[in-house]
């Protein structure tokens, strides 16, 4: 499925979350409203994203702290529209590029209309957990407590963990166990969801899926790539910017052009690889993920460049794609 992206450029719509574009007309009793998801890194935010879509937007990765920014995405479907935020990890932030990531995720609780706290019922449930949740309350919306990652976890297990889940998810709308990679327990969330969302417009065209460019869609392919096929800091120390896309119908190929950036000579030596190969890998990897999303034959050219220490420049995430005032 090639998911269909937000023109923000269109004079009659209007960037911006909540509201992104002009309301469109709805009848009477149409559900809408911003559902944001948050937790701390690595417990399944971006897959249960995709789930919830029925499409591939957010990129997945084993490793954690893989989302950086905010992504947008919209079901519509008759009488209701959901607008779901998926976010960064929320963690203790080192360096600018965290500082950016977590206000990225803090940020999108206030524009909220309920919030989905997951946890990771491979991982134990602590303080960082209890972290996520007080922030929630303190914005007084309502919230759903989910415990996602059920398929890795004993039986005897999960009634430990549920048990747990009870008492820091105190206050939630409902509580709800799941796997959202193995799409159990997905469609009982999203009926919760769509029960108490309140009456509204239709904040984008029922055919939208997403607010992000194209640029940023395809940039986060290669990103993917990196985080699957590089291990340690590598990936970490990454990021891509596309130059320049050139769509073409028919047989033609669509062109790319793409740089990765790393912060050091060395890195760029173990991304390139011996006579090449590590970035023929991720290339071809990431070409066949745009040609799907793009329903055409694709040539990507990616070169890799040094910008040394860009996690702690502000300067340089700015030119990078991080463009928070405040990193």
């Amino acid at each position: 499925m090639n998911p269909a992206v937000f023109d923000p450029s269109d004079p009659t719509l209007s960037g911006g979350i909540p509201g992104a574009s002009r309301l469109i007309a709805t009848p009477p009793g149409h559900r809408s409203g911003y559902v944001t998801l948050l937790g701390r890194p690595n417990v399944g935010k971006s897959t249960l994203l995709n789930r919830l879509l029925g499409t591939k937007l957010a990129i997945v990765s084993g490793k954690p702290q893989t989302t950086r920014n905010r992504i947008v995405g919209v079901r519509t479907e008759p009488g209701c529209q959901i607008v779901f935020l998926d976010t960064p990890g929320i963690h203790k932030p080192k360096e600018a590029l965290n500082r950016f990531m977590v206000k990225e995720a803090l940020g999108s609780i206030a524009d909220a209309d309920i919030a989905v706290v997951l946890v990771a019922a491979d991982e134990s449930i602590g303080k960082g957990d209890q972290f996520v949740v007080e922030r929630v309350r303190e914005a007084e919306i309502p919230f759903v407590m989910v415990l996602n990652k059920i398929d890795l976890v004993a039986p005897t297990k999960l009634q430990v963990l549920w048990e747990k889940l009870h008492r820091v998810g105190q206050g939630a709308l409902d509580l709800i166990a799941l796997s959202a990679l193995k799409d159990s327990g997905v469609s009982a969330l999203l009926a919760l969801l769509k029960a108490h969302l309140p009456e509204g417009p239709m904040f984008y065209p029922a055919d939208t899926v997403t607010d992000r460019s194209l640029k940023f869609l395809l940039a986060e392919l290669i990103r993917e790539q990196v985080f699957e096929h590089t291990r340690e800091e590598l990936p970490y120390a990454s990021a891509v910017h596309i130059a320049e896309v050139d769509r073409r119908d028919g047989e033609e190929p669509s062109v790319v052009k793409a740089t990765l950036a790393v912060e050091n000579p060395s890195q760029k030596g173990i991304v390139i690889g011996k006579k090449g190969e590590m970035l023929k890998r991720i290339g071809t990897a990431a070409r066949r993920e745009m040609e799907k999303l793009l329903e055409t034959k694709v040539y990507l050219e990616l070169h890799v460049e040094v910008a040394k220490g860009w996690r702690r420049d502000p300067k340089e995430l700015r030119k990078l794609g991080y463009t928070e005032e405040e990193i």
